[in-house]
């Protein structure tokens, strides 16, 4: 009999999980595809797909890998890309504040 350790999974479980991630990259692909259709239908029926897996955060980081793989190939140099991703997100919580005091300042 094969010892593993605690932390180390056993070979069914590593075969398993490479399943999941494959299932998961899917997932993620089918659903982006999906939306570049602008397929109202099949959008919900992959959300609701993902929310019932209990697998959604797994799926949002296979976009999110997917996303910086498309990035990468966008701007090769990874320093630039970084400082792009860094300014487009800050630019992004500036506008998502700034929507916020509107708000607030609105009532």
């Amino acid at each position: 009999m094969t010892e593993h350790h605690d932390d180390q999974p056993t070979p069914e479980r590593r075969a398993q999980l490479g399943r999941d991630v494959n299932r998961d990259l899917a997932t993620a692909r089918r659903f982006i595809a999906t939306m570049y259709a602008r397929d109202h239908e099949g959008i919900a029926a992959i959300t609701r797909e993902i929310v019932t897996s209990g697998r959604g955060t797994n799926v949002l980081n296979a976009m999110a890998v997917q996303a910086i793989e498309f990035a990468a190939q966008l701007v090769p140099n990874e320093d630039q890309l970084q400082q792009e991703l860094d300014r487009i997100a800050m630019e992004q919580l500036d506008a998502a504040d700034a929507v916020d005091r509107f708000g607030c300042d609105d009532e």
